[in-house]
């Protein structure tokens, strides 16, 4: 198995993203003018891995031209989990109502023009996009002696997965999409937006595609977890297979990875859970640590003096939840990362990358699947809860619960183990049914606008360049 290093040389990675698409649009992106051929630029395995640096950079660190200094820039740099915890209740901003891009998640107040949030989640996903493609399209047309059949496979395995890992936000976010796979402007210029069902149909191909092709270990990344491995892949199918109602499935995805204890293991020091050390990462993202206002600090980390937690999430945790004793400030603010801008250092080794997908949350989707019928029933259920409270030094759930108070537990932990991640509690609710029942005892969102607040609004420059794209219902789209 090869190594390589893992994403540590930045400015080349910038480079090569740069080289791959100078565009700043989206699905309607310009050509880029001084674009090489791709095979062209995949003739070496120095090339193809800098390519794939490229990819992963531009969810973190930037768009190929200078890094994002906020989690506002990227969906994956904590903007999904800015927006989804906003739109669920978990967080206000800490200027409250005079941040009126934000508040008006916070109260959902949405109209198509009131908030750019919407459009820097849909444009920073499909320019990640844009280059995952660009990726597998020029490796697989590379006829380059000096490119591996396996660099090959696994680089397009790496590619296909983060072309997953987006459409499966954009999906949760906005609904039905143009399903993009060429880096070609020409072939993805006018496409219409094909049903949920096509969209997630797509994202389960890319990561079987991807389990095939990726390596069963962290070897490409010298031990950092920060290029996806198999059980990456593996991890994003169970959360698919869940959100489906796919129960069996989810609960056998999932327990593939939590029985794979030679790399993954819940980490018993709750404060160790996001360190770049922990044994519970199945994927990080690595942030540079060169930027002068991020210094060595998450883009969510440096931003979270930003985020108060609601008085309904503070008022779940039960007496003695260590995960309120340290992933949340005494001043009530999010504490999941703890190098924020006032302890950043520029150049410093980063003490914690910003955290993809994770153990914790596999134990959750069997629950959960088990719970709806899966095999280990409520009793593995329960079991599973309880792995997560002992971490947490709260008591364990009576085994002889019934079906109500499982289902129960398992909403409750879902909130106080996930929140502020990823806008896991938003998803929830909607995919559960919940969100109108939830969101309308909420007195920040009365009145409530309409039930379609729970799809976000596309960009209305987006529609106007393409006249196929037709605005989610009840936004006026221009």
């Amino acid at each position: 198995m090869r190594k390589n290093n893992p994403i540590q040389n930045i400015s080349l990675a910038l480079l090569m993203v740069a080289s791959l698409s100078s565009c700043e649009k989206l699905i309607t992106a310009d050509e880029p003018t001084d674009t090489i051929t791709t095979v062209k630029i995949f003739d070496t395995e120095a090339k193809a891995e800098m390519a794939i640096a490229g990819a992963y950079n531009s969810m973190i660190n930037g768009n190929g031209q200078d890094v994002y200094s906020s989690a506002y820039g990227s969906f994956a740099a904590g903007l999904a989990s800015i927006a989804g915890g906003y739109a669920a209740g978990e967080l206000i901003n800490f200027n409250n109502s005079l941040n009126a891009n934000e508040y008006v998640l916070v109260t959902s107040k949405m109209t198509a023009t009131n908030t750019t949030i919407p459009r820097s989640l849909w444009s920073s996903c499909y320019y990640v996009i844009y280059n995952a493609n660009t990726v597998i399209e020029g490796i697989s047309a590379s006829t380059s002696p000096k490119l591996r059949d396996s660099v090959r496979k696994e680089i397009i395995a790496e590619a296909k997965f983060i072309r997953a890992f987006c459409y499966f936000y954009l999906v949760n976010f906005f609904g039905d999409l143009p399903i993009a796979l060429s880096g070609d402007f020409n072939n993805t210029a006018s496409l219409s937006r094909s049903p949920v069902q096509e969209v997630y149909k797509q994202i389960m191909a890319d990561l079987k595609d991807a389990e095939a092709g990726l390596a069963a270990d962290y070897s490409v990344g010298r031990g950092k977890r920060v290029r996806v491995n198999k059980y990456a892949a593996i991890a994003l199918q169970a959360r698919v297979h869940l959100f489906l109602g796919e129960n069996e499935l989810a609960a056998a995805r999932a327990t593939d990875v939590i029985n794979h204890t030679t790399l993954y293991n819940l980490e018993p020091n709750i404060e160790d859970v996001f360190r770049t050390t922990s044994k519970e990462a199945i994927f990080q993202l690595m942030q540079t640590e060169k930027d002068n206002v991020l210094r060595n600090a998450t883009p969510f980390g440096y931003s979270s003096n930003n985020y108060l937690l609601q008085q309904g999430l503070l008022d779940l945790f039960e007496t003695g939840d260590l995960r309120k004793q340290f992933w949340i400030r005494n001043n009530n603010l999010v504490n999941k990362y703890t190098i924020i801008n006032t302890n950043a250092v520029v150049g410093a080794p980063a003490r914690e990358y910003y955290m993809a997908l994770r153990l914790g949350e596999l134990y959750l989707i069997r629950a959960e699947a088990r719970a709806n019928g899966a095999a280990g029933g409520l009793t593995g259920a329960i079991e599973d809860l309880n792995a997560l409270r002992r971490r947490a030094d709260i008591d364990e759930l009576d085994e002889t619960l019934g079906e109500t108070d499982v289902k129960a537990a398992i909403e409750k932990e879902r909130q106080t183990e996930l929140f502020a991640e990823w806008g896991s509690r938003w998803f929830d609710l909607k995919r559960t049914g919940k969100a109108l029942e939830v969101l309308n005892a909420m007195p920040l969102k009365q009145p409530w606008e309409g039930d379609h607040q729970l799809l976000m609004p596309l960009p209305p420059d987006e529609i106007s360049r393409n006249n196929k794209i037709i605005q989610n219902p009840g936004y006026t789209s221009l």
